[in-house]
């Protein structure tokens, strides 16, 4: 593959660039794979004892879901990161503002999330 970056800014950054390429892709493909394939929700409107025979039967595949998260929680920080560098890499002025405000929110979603799920 050639690369065909002209900018010298951008071409520092190039590997942390593609890596939140691949990040996306690898998020993208543990959340389909999760939510479509492994898990299996429970049924609608469903009476206590329904409920209750779904959770002891899928607690194995839900303690699943729940470890692949955090690694979709890394490609999400990894994919931020990497969309951000871009983004500054392709402007003329210093990123400030709301390219800096996004990424920290994203970082402090994540935090939340695992604080919350832990």
């Amino acid at each position: 593959m050639e690369d065909t970056v002209t900018d010298s800014n951008t071409k520092d950054h190039v590997g942390l660039i593609r890596l939140g390429g691949i990040a996306m892709l690898v998020g993208f493909v543990i959340h389909v794979v999760a939510n479509a394939v492994i898990k299996v929700f429970p049924p609608e409107n469903p009476s206590l004892a329904e409920l209750q025979t779904y959770l002891s039967n899928e607690a194995g595949s839900w303690a699943i879901v729940h470890g692949i998260r955090y690694v979709a929680m890394v490609c999400i920080v990894l994919f931020a990161a990497g969309l951000f560098v871009r983004t500054c890499c392709t402007r003329s002025t210093p990123a400030t503002g709301w390219g800096i405000v996004g990424l920290l929110g994203e970082g402090m979603m994540v935090v939340k999330i695992g604080d919350r799920n832990s």
